[in-house]
């Protein structure tokens, strides 16, 4: 693997994950902290990872972490359609296609 496609395959597989995990921590109010239960907990375990390293990190990955944003952007938004048209088949079919991508990786 070449180092460019290394850092687009980390960009996705491993910086974006602790960009989104950071983000969706950053959205919980501190009243709604007690409600947190394991799903959030576990969506948001990275988060707790060391902020200077990761900073650095995201600054030395830029171009591909905001490449990996892109692709995941265009994901929320596909989401964002199907909930705000109320298209059921749309919403099944991007939750589908999550758990089917998810149960390939294995345990």
């Amino acid at each position: 693997m070449d180092p460019e496609e290394h850092d687009r395959a980390v960009g996705l597989t491993s910086h974006l994950p602790h960009l989104l995990a950071s983000a969706l921590a950053g959205v919980l109010p501190p009243e709604l902290r007690d409600l947190a239960a394991s799903g959030f907990r576990d969506t948001t375990r990275v988060a707790a990872g060391n902020p200077a390293l990761w900073s650095a990190v995201f600054q030395q990955n830029r171009p591909a972490l905001l490449a990996s944003l892109e692709l995941l952007e265009r994901r929320l938004e596909k989401f964002r359609a199907a909930l705000s048209g109320d298209d059921r088949e749309a919403l099944h079919a991007l939750l589908k296609d999550g758990k089917e991508l998810r149960d390939a990786l294995g345990s």
